[in-house]
């Protein structure tokens, strides 16, 4: 039998004598021992092929990495069960490939894919793994095919990110995704044997994002879950069982069990508040039994969360006496019970505006805005009157379309008079044509020759600060930064001209929080605050 024994010391000598493997590792039927420590790394493909022999294996204790794809032609186990070796998948390419025609069961299966790259791994045939599936900031994509971890520990799937509760929705952080509707499925080996077994299945879709599900077992006898995020419209949302008034009709998740027994289960399926416009907090957990979507009694417990934390119902105890479909065939989705969260009273506004303010400044008007939320949002008229009752456009400021993060907005109207008060709105406009008004808020310039300082901003700001002051006279201005214990922790002097000037500050080196700031200029001074984040 031929083969080839890879330790780190034999890989450099390797290496050394016969260049990188550059294109292709193609053992034709050879078996491959890489020892702890070693390393097999490919810039190309990886094929294991038996030559008709059917010995083409990998003993792998050490890492194999490749940047293409993977390829399994071989009728035996590619990698021997038990190994402690990892695979992984590294490559720069737009994605790489599981494929063959044999399935391949991996030991320990990582995707860990440069930055900047298509983070994706994508299954032509089922696969598994013995050990732990690592996604890290990455994703494995299924397609219409399966991947099985047979490891029953919890632990087993690993990804970048928060854990249970708080899941965060995005699509920056590695999941499992498949071919909706389609066979393809995420599974896991499960069962009491670990304290606290809560398995997940960290499945989403690029466009919907991550929406996980948590299955907790009460069998000490192995079995085997399966989970699929459908991201299609949900079907039969008219046909409702007692108790239920609508269901999600964006996605819903496909659940199965391999066998009969089990029960009772406890099931906890995520969702985004925001995104999924499930703004009430009686969610509960339907199933479709091949007539109605029933909901789980008893009632499902539910926490209901800000975006982008994942809210989450959760049934404790599926029912072993459940009357409905067999497990192994059901399909869930998110429900409700006495409300419908999905009305279009309920729908979550466009842009939920936190404040809108007009501050004067010397000879012009500053504008600041921000939304804690905004969905579909196109953009603004910034809209000004000079009698609080015609209004004109003046600008149009971009909006950030749909996002659960905070949003900030500024304009600086200069084209203004003193002595005149000026009223403002913003007309927000969706991507849909709809328009809506915020509230009004006015501001005017009062000319003057006296001293005037004001306030800092923007404000909390980061690495820059700026700051207006009117100044009869030349004179030297000294800013003293004082921190919450009343230590001087940044100074400056500049000079000032008279009339209005704009004095620019570097903060960068202030750490996060609040500060006083003393503003000194002849002989009078000024006391500011500012936040820096």
């Amino acid at each position: 039998m031929r083969y080839i024994l890879l330790s780190s010391l034999l890989l450099l000598s390797f290496c050394m004598s016969f260049g990188q493997v550059t294109n292709e590792f193609f053992n034709d039927g050879a078996s491959v021992y890489v020892q702890a420590g070693g390393l097999i790394y490919v810039q190309g493909e990886v094929v294991n092929r038996d030559n008709g022999a059917n010995i083409g294996r990998i003993f792998n204790s050490g890492d194999v990495q490749l940047e293409g794809n993977w390829y399994n032609y071989s009728p035996s186990n590619v990698f021997q069960a038990g190994d402690p070796g990892t695979t992984t998948f590294l490559g720069n390419n737009a994605l790489q490939m599981i494929d063959g025609s044999r399935v391949t069961a991996f030991n320990n299966l990582t995707i860990n894919k440069p930055g900047g790259t298509t983070r994706e791994v994508r299954q032509d045939i089922s696969a598994s793994a013995d050990g732990v599936l690592n996604l890290t900031d990455d994703f494995l994509n299924t397609t219409v095919d399966t991947f099985l971890v047979l490891n029953p520990n919890p632990a087993a799937i690993t990804r970048t990110g928060t854990i249970t509760p708080n899941y965060i929705n995005n699509t920056t952080q590695g999941f499992v995704t498949s071919n909706s509707g389609s066979t393809g499925r995420l599974i896991r080996r499960a069962n009491t044997a670990f304290p606290g077994g809560v398995y997940l299945f960290p499945v989403g879709t690029i466009a919907r994002g991550f929406r996980p599900v948590e299955i907790t077992p009460t069998s000490v006898a192995d079995n085997f879950y399966s989970v699929q995020l459908v991201d299609l419209a949900t079907p039969n949302t008219s046909s409702l069982g007692p108790g239920v008034s609508s269901i999600n009709p964006f996605y819903y998740h496909f659940i199965g069990r391999a066998f009969a027994f089990g029960s009772p289960e406890t099931i906890r399926i995520y969702y985004d508040q925001l995104n999924d416009q499930a703004c009430l907090d009686n969610i509960t957990i339907a199933e479709w039994d091949n007539s109605l979507w029933r909901n789980l009694h008893p009632t499902v417990s539910n926490v209901n969360l800000a975006s982008p934390i994942l809210s989450y119902a959760t049934k404790t105890g599926y029912p072993a006496t459940y009357t409905g479909t067999p497990f192994n065939t059901e399909r869930f989705v998110l429900g409700s019970l006495a409300y419908n969260p999905w009305s279009p009273a309920c729908i979550i506004l466009p842009v939920e505006l936190l404040y809108l303010k007009a501050k004067p400044l010397f000879t012009s008007i500053q504008l600041d805005w921000a939304t804690a939320s905004e969905l579909q949002n196109l953009g603004y008229d910034l809209e000004r009157s000079d009698n609080g009752v015609d209004f004109v456009k003046i600008a149009w400021i971009k909006g950030a379309g749909t996002t659960s993060l905070t949003s900030k907005y500024d304009y600086e109207d200069k084209d203004v008079e003193f002595n005149v008060e000026y009223t403002y709105r913003l007309k927000q406009h969706d991507l849909d044509g709809g328009v809506k008004y915020s509230n009004q808020v006015s501001a005017m310039l009062v000319p003057g020759n006296e001293l005037f300082v004001g306030d800092l901003y923007p404000n909390p700001a980061r690495n820059e600060v700026y700051l207006d002051l009117q100044s009869p006279e030349q004179g030297l201005a000294k800013l003293e930064f004082y921190n919450s214990i009343g230590q001087v922790v940044l100074a400056s002097e500049t000079n000032v001209e008279k009339g209005i000037n704009k004095i620019s500050l570097r903060i960068g080196t202030l750490a996060t929080g609040s500060y006083m700031i003393a503003v000194t200029l002849n002989g009078q001074k000024f006391i500011k605050k500012l936040v820096v984040e």
